[in-house]
């Protein structure tokens, strides 16, 4: 149905039709705008024209020309068919927008005053099939309804324009002016500590931010004196010490704002310390108590004799051995402060003293009062003395002679002393002193197991020399002992002697260093 030749002995054309749409606009863009179609078709047997959604003349068969207005805006597709008797046909179109004038579009922006580093966000209503036309400073250009700009300087400010297009239609255009832009806030400062550590310590704020035109400074809790120094800096004094978190704050007009914080740590040298301790003078077995005052945040370091450490304020070490004595140190510590430090002498560790005595007479006597006694003081690495009589009276001497007057069963009781405050004592006993003296042996016994009269028991006072021998009718010795409370229960070697008179010599010394003898004769009976 396209053109083609075909040559048998002769020539003949077959040209196919052709369509082609002209079309003149009658006052576009207005209430009485009109379109005008003709045709300009070739080859064509028959014409079909389509003239789109609200025509005034839906379709037509000639070639025009035709004069259409349109009852609704809109896009428009015009239809022409060209059809060749041979029945080929072919169809061309014309695609336009039936629109009047927009109104000048509606501008608004995010902000007119705005901050480097921001996003300017531009938009407009939407209208239906607009194009739309945005331009502005530093070479802007945007076809999206609402752009977004990045905010790079200065060079952002000023007038943006926007008009838009519908089909032929162009609005008018319209403008929003961005007043200004502030450049990028750095906010930034440094501190320097004057007077590390020290008590009379200051610190200064050094400012070094940049294109703002107000400032604000948090300086923490706990703060001394506030002094103002160059370039809207700060010198601050603290009451205490601690961890700060120190904000700088810059504004610009535009309402842009920068912060900055750095934590500070306050560090305070402590004032050296005076180490208490529980006693002057320490003997083995006690336990050395030191200790400074207890204060936040400072690490203590404690270092002594026989490799000794510790890292509290208050320490406990007890004495075991001499070479605990000797000087003790601690330092006080606060953060990256130089260390402060005390000291203080333990003297050398003392003995205990070991407590020890006899009596001349010994406890194995029995005494009568008044009974001269002789406390004989063995004790060592002592260098004075307290004794305790059991009968409520004492002495310091160091070996004294004491004469009980009272009777009774004594114990006595010696603390021995050393100069560094160290002690031990002893206990002895029992020390019989009855009320009158006694030479009585009795004349017979019974060692029946009855709990009666069972022992031959010597009821003699006042010998601090004693022995006695039992013998039996044959002369031979059955029992002897040094001891008066040593008494014989009628055995020999652990067997039972037979019933019948024995004999005793009992030989002493008495208390005034006299020697007597007793001897006599005594039944043993079961």
């Amino acid at each position: 149905c396209n053109g083609f030749t075909i040559e048998f002995d002769g020539t003949a054309d077959f040209a196919g039709p052709s369509a082609e749409i002209l079309v003149d606009k009658l006052n576009p863009c207005t209430d009485s705008q009109a379109y005008i179609f003709k045709s300009n078709a070739t080859n064509y047997a028959s014409l079909k024209w389509s003239f789109g959604e609200g025509a005034s003349i839906a379709s037509a068969t000639t070639d025009g020309p035709f004069t259409i207005t349109y009852s609704t805006p809109g896009e428009k597709v015009v239809v022409l068919e060209a059809k060749a008797d041979n029945g080929c046909n072919v169809i061309t179109t014309q695609s336009f927008i039936v629109a009047k004038t927009p109104d000048k579009p509606a501008i608004s922006a995010s902000s007119v005053n705005l901050c480097q580093g921001d996003v300017l966000q531009l938009s407009t209503p939407a209208v239906n099939l607009a194009i739309y036309h945005w331009t502005g400073p530093n070479g802007f250009v945007s076809a999206i309804r609402n752009p977004a700009v990045p905010i790079t300087g200065p060079e952002n400010k000023g007038i943006y324009k926007l008009f838009i297009q519908v089909g032929d239609c162009i609005s008018p255009e319209n403008s929003i002016e961005i007043q200004s832009v502030d450049l990028k806030l750095e906010a930034d400062f440094s501190i320097v500590t004057n007077n590390k550590c020290e008590q009379n310590q200051s610190f200064s704020f050094v400012n070094s931010s940049k294109n703002y035109t107000k400032i604000n400074w948090n300086f923490g809790n706990g703060v001394g004196s506030h002094t103002n120094a160059a370039n809207d800096g700060k010198l601050i004094t603290y009451l205490t010490p601690g961890l700060r978190s120190i904000t700088l704050t810059i504004e610009t007009p535009n309402g842009c704002i920068a912060t900055k914080t750095i934590d500070l740590l306050v560090e305070v040298k402590p004032e050296t310390p005076v180490i208490s301790v529980n006693q002057p003078l320490f003997c083995l077995g006690d336990v050395i108590k030191l200790s400074v005052p207890k204060l936040e945040n400072i690490i203590y370091e404690w270092a002594g004799p026989n490799n000794f450490s510790a890292t509290t304020n208050a320490i406990e070490i007890p004495i075991n051995n001499f070479n605990q004595a000797g000087t003790y140190t601690v330092s006080l510590t606060s953060g990256s402060c130089s260390p402060v430090i005390a000291s203080l002498v333990i003297p050398p560790i003392a003995k205990i003293p070991v407590a020890n005595f006899y009596t001349e007479p010994g406890f194995n006597g029995k005494y009568s009062i008044p009974a001269p006694i002789n406390f004989i003081n063995k004790s060592t690495d002592a260098d004075f003395y307290e004794w305790e009589f059991g009968d409520g009276l004492t002495s310091t001497e160091t070996s004294p002679l004491h004469t009980y007057q009272t009777d009774g069963l004594f114990k006595i009781k010696l603390t021995a002393f050393s100069k560094n405050g160290c002690f031990n004592s002893i206990l002895l006993g029992d020390l019989l002193v009855k009320k009158e003296g006694s030479i009585f042996t009795p004349n017979s016994f019974t060692p029946n197991g009855d709990g009666i009269n069972d022992e031959f028991v010597v009821g003699i006072t006042n010998l601090k020399r004693y022995r006695i021998q039992v013998f039996n009718r044959y002369g031979n010795v059955v029992f002897s002992s040094d001891n008066i409370y040593d008494n014989w229960k009628g055995t020999f070697k652990g067997n039972d002697l037979p019933v019948g008179v024995y004999y005793y010599l009992i030989l002493g010394t008495t208390l005034n260093n006299e020697n007597v003898k007793y001897s006599g004769s005594v039944m043993l009976m079961r």
